[in-house]
Order: structure tokens, then C-alpha cells, then sequence
């Protein structure tokens, strides 16, 4: 008669998350968009002042929708 031996197995993932490798996750920064309309079809949204100066020169009729 034979015998066999059954081990557990542990993935790399489950290892992590139940062992000592486990980080905390960094808290993001949430910068205020702006939202913006180019033109007729098309809103872009837009994180600082800085850009918002970039698309107003290409497009002089933008519209700021929300900030």
C-alpha cells in the first residue's frame, strides 16, 4: 500500500499579506482638478494653474466649467 503526504502550499501573494512582508499603503495627496472645455466636444481636466495657462494659449476660447 502506498502512502502520500499532503503539504500545504502558500502563494506568494497570501505569504506576503499574512507575513512579515507586509506594507502599509501610502495615502495619496489629492490635488484639485479643474475641469475645462476646449471646444464644443471636448473637456479636459486640468491639475494646476500652470497647465490651465498652456490650453488657454492654444485654445483663447476655453471655458472653466468646475474648480
Amino acid at each position: 500500500m502506498c502512502s502520500f503526504a499532503v503539504e500545504t502550499i502558500v502563494t506568494r501573494g497570501s505569504a506576503q499579506i499574512n507575513g512579515s512582508m507586509a506594507r502599509k499603503k501610502r495615502e495619496k495627496e489629492l490635488q484639485p482638478n479643474i475641469k475645462v472645455r476646449l471646444d464644443r466636444r471636448t473637456v479636459i481636466t486640468v491639475r494646476d494653474q500652470e497647465k490651465l495657462a498652456f490650453w488657454k494659449e492654444k485654445y483663447p476660447g476655453l471655458e472653466i466649467l468646475e474648480e
